[in-house]
């Protein structure tokens, strides 16, 4: 895969190589994942991430080491770190993200809401 994504557009559902675009996230998610852990080491990583965590002047506030909902200061100081661990480690933002969810260091509130509305989306598929 060429992006970090796959859009609807870019699945041709009529090939019979590919089943349901479920199976397409779910080989994205496989790659990203399994590609997380040696790419990104869990001390150099945890290093890393502690830097960008000092860099911010960011402090754990009872809502995990990064938390992310939907307020713009919030979503923003996300991005600023993940593009910056994105560049030191030289892997997709996406890996990166994964990553920090293996070593639950990343609190994203807005994957608990977007998960149940695909849980409910994918049941009507």
């Amino acid at each position: 895969m060429k992006r970090e994504f796959v859009s609807p557009e870019d699945i041709n559902l009529k090939a019979k190589h590919l089943s349901t675009p479920l199976d397409i996230r779910r080989m994205e998610w496989q790659a990203n994942y399994f590609a997380s852990s040696p790419l990104l080491p869990r001390l150099q990583f945890s290093r890393g991430f502690k830097r960008q965590l000092e860099k911010f002047a960011l402090l754990n506030k009872g809502f995990g080491a990064l938390f992310v909902d939907y307020q713009p200061v919030n979503v923003d100081t996300y991005h600023f770190i993940t593009n910056a661990l994105k560049f030191e480690f030289g892997v997709s933002k996406s890996v990166v993200r994964y990553r920090l969810i293996d070593l639950g260091l990343l609190n994203d509130v807005r994957e608990r809401k977007r998960s149940r509305i695909e849980k409910i989306f994918l049941h009507h598929e």
